[in-house]
């Protein structure tokens, strides 16, 4: 993966955090909207804007399975890195020591990892609320289910909110999307990076149908 070039096409340095990833892809989806393209440019803006959701896409899958992003630091040591750290260690600390001062350094080292434990069961604690509220965010998308074939506008507004665009009868919630006839919903693409309120990702009519962009 050329995630260099990903953020590129974002526009933001790579190591960045989450937030401003997403708020470059935002920027980019206004910027790049064939809608703003005038005919000669429409093939130039639609390439632009399908790399940076490509980009986009690829960044936060790359997030959701190491917790960062591409050239950002781990989020915290691994503990067979400590064990090894602690096996290497404190032998040759104590080795040369009697048995009293022994005692004394052997105790301090498991002190000193204790410490360790409780500062990383810190910051393992202080993630697991974010953790919890994307996985409440599927769970809730998944058994809500408010929206299908056939809702009003109204209720996907009262639902969802005011779009980030709308084209042509499309609701664009990100990468996911909502279209509509007759002021009814007739179809939906429900993106795992921004799951929609409906029973499945697309409707059972149109899940051979790959996911269109305009």
């Amino acid at each position: 993966m050329d995630y260099a070039a990903d953020f590129a096409a974002l526009s933001c340095a790579p190591g960045c955090d989450v937030d401003t990833l997403e708020r470059a892809w935002r920027r980019a989806i206004s910027q790049w909207h064939p809608d703003r393209a005038s005919s000669e440019q429409q093939a130039a803006f639609s390439e632009r804007l399908h790399q940076a959701n490509a980009a986009y896409r690829r960044l936060r899958e790359f997030h959701r399975i190491h917790r960062r992003l591409p050239g950002g630091g781990a989020s915290r040591p691994s503990m067979p890195g400590v064990e090894r750290l602690s096996a290497q260690t404190a032998p040759t600390v104590t080795e040369a020591a009697g048995p009293s001062r022994k005692r004394w350094l052997w105790a301090g080292g498991l002190l000193g990892l204790a410490a360790l434990w409780a500062i990383l069961g810190h910051s393992e604690r202080r993630d697991e609320p974010v953790r919890a509220a994307r996985v409440g965010q599927v769970d809730a998308a998944t058994e809500l289910a408010q929206i299908e074939l056939g809702s009003a506008r109204e209720q996907v507004l009262a639902t969802l909110g005011k779009p980030i665009l709308i084209v042509d009868g499309r609701w664009e919630y990100g990468p996911s999307y909502i279209e509509f006839d007759n002021d009814r919903v007739s179809n939906w693409y429900s993106s795992p990076l921004r799951p929609l309120p409906v029973a499945a990702q697309r409707p059972a009519l149109h899940l051979s149908a790959p996911p269109s962009r305009k």
